[in-house]
């Protein structure tokens, strides 16, 4: 019998921009995002991006996300907060982020 933790769907639904009305599922590994493609797994382009921006991965343990900002124009929440550079910050699902300008926006689903 599977465990509630692998019944679970986990990921990123794109709101706007090149992603907009994707369901990006992170079910194991990370989602990485930046501009490189040999460091990242989701790719975005603009001068903004960082080439390694952040990584979002899920927690099953606790039930929650793990985003860590590695970028110089950050990753904010959807009222504008940025994260904290460098440290993991636990998020619930449902929260919207975006990745350096608001036309890079993702829903945690």
């Amino acid at each position: 019998m599977k465990n509630d933790a692998e019944n679970v769907r986990v990921g990123l639904l794109g709101i706007c921009g090149v992603y907009a009305g994707a369901a990006i599922l992170a079910d194991k590994a990370p989602i990485v995002i930046g501009r490189d493609p040999r460091l990242c797994n989701l790719i975005l382009n603009g001068k903004r991006i960082s080439r390694k921006h952040c990584s979002i991965w899920y927690d099953f343990n606790k039930g929650m996300y793990v985003i860590t900002d590695y970028s110089m124009n950050g990753v904010f929440t959807e009222t504008g907060e940025r994260l904290k550079r460098g440290w993991p910050i636990l998020m619930k699902h449902e929260k919207v982020l975006y990745i350096a300008t608001p036309e890079n926006s993702f829903k945690l689903i």
